[in-house]
């Protein structure tokens, strides 16, 4: 992953700011060198991609810092990351490696057809992220409390990117496509989602909401049918069957498996 810009901060053992560095382009890669007092306690952090300065004056403040996307798909400033290298004590000639972790989960689709009807054919026509978060916390876990708190229209690929799901790369599996967002651990269910009924929320369950999910627009043709209307699929996001965590720095493949008619 480039990096395009990054704010360095190093804070003391009380949690203050001690030193705050920006740097861009090639100055990222020629290293820095900072003058901190031997034997003493220092915790560094980073923020990556954000295409701003991050300075904040204590740890409360930076843990509490939240980076925002204009749009689901702003990457002009490449991927956001950061990196927090915990409480580190300093000695002599000291050298610090700061490993950056992205803010935002990959979401990797593809169309397995080989359980269709043969004479059923069906035609991806967009692929879209709902409740896709507008911002993260920078440092620890992140979720969406409201639905003011997502984009009304999420990561969107449309019917020309969207191609490769209707392209069979081998025997009923067609080729794959990723969607991006930020970070939304919303957490463990009070039940499975484990059949077709579950997997759409109530109007009354808050979990529609903002528990992030993914929803497909398929064109349907047969030999006897045609249907005008799109065939909407919408499956939620999560770790598992119990759970509804998109965790950051993962990267998530599903395959969706039609069947029959």
């Amino acid at each position: 992953e480039s990096v395009r810009n990054i704010s360095i901060l190093v804070y003391d053992s009380n949690g203050f700011l001690e030193e705050s560095l920006w740097l861009e382009g090639n100055e990222i890669y020629n290293g820095i060198k900072l003058n901190l007092l031997s034997g003493k306690e220092y915790r560094f952090l980073a923020c990556a991609n954000y295409g701003y300065r991050v300075s904040e004056p204590s740890m409360e403040d930076v843990l509490n810092h939240r980076f925002h996307l204009a749009y689901p798909d702003e990457y002009t400033e490449g991927i956001p990351m950061t990196a927090d290298s915990g409480p580190v004590s300093i000695e002599d000639d000291a050298h610090i490696c700061l490993k950056l972790v992205r803010l935002m989960s990959k979401i990797s689709i593809r169309v397995d057809r080989s359980d269709l009807d043969k004479d059923v054919e069906l035609i991806v026509r967009s692929v879209e992220i709902g409740n896709c978060p507008k911002s993260a916390v920078s440092f620890g876990r992140s979720k969406t409390e409201r639905q003011d708190e997502c984009f009304a229209v999420g990561f969107l690929r449309n019917a020309e990117e969207c191609s490769p799901l209707n392209e069979i790369a081998q025997t009923g599996i067609s080729k794959e496509i990723s969607v991006y967002m930020l970070e939304n651990m919303q957490g463990d269910m009070d039940k499975r989602i484990d059949n077709d009924a579950d997997k759409v929320f109530e109007e009354h369950d808050h979990r529609r909401e903002v528990c992030s999910y993914i929803e497909m627009d398929f064109e349907y043709l047969s030999y006897e049918q045609y249907s005008e209307n799109p065939l909407i699929y919408r499956f939620y996001l999560g770790d598992s069957m119990t759970n509804l965590d998109v965790e950051r720095n993962c990267h998530y493949h599903i395959t969706v498996c039609p069947e029959d008619d």
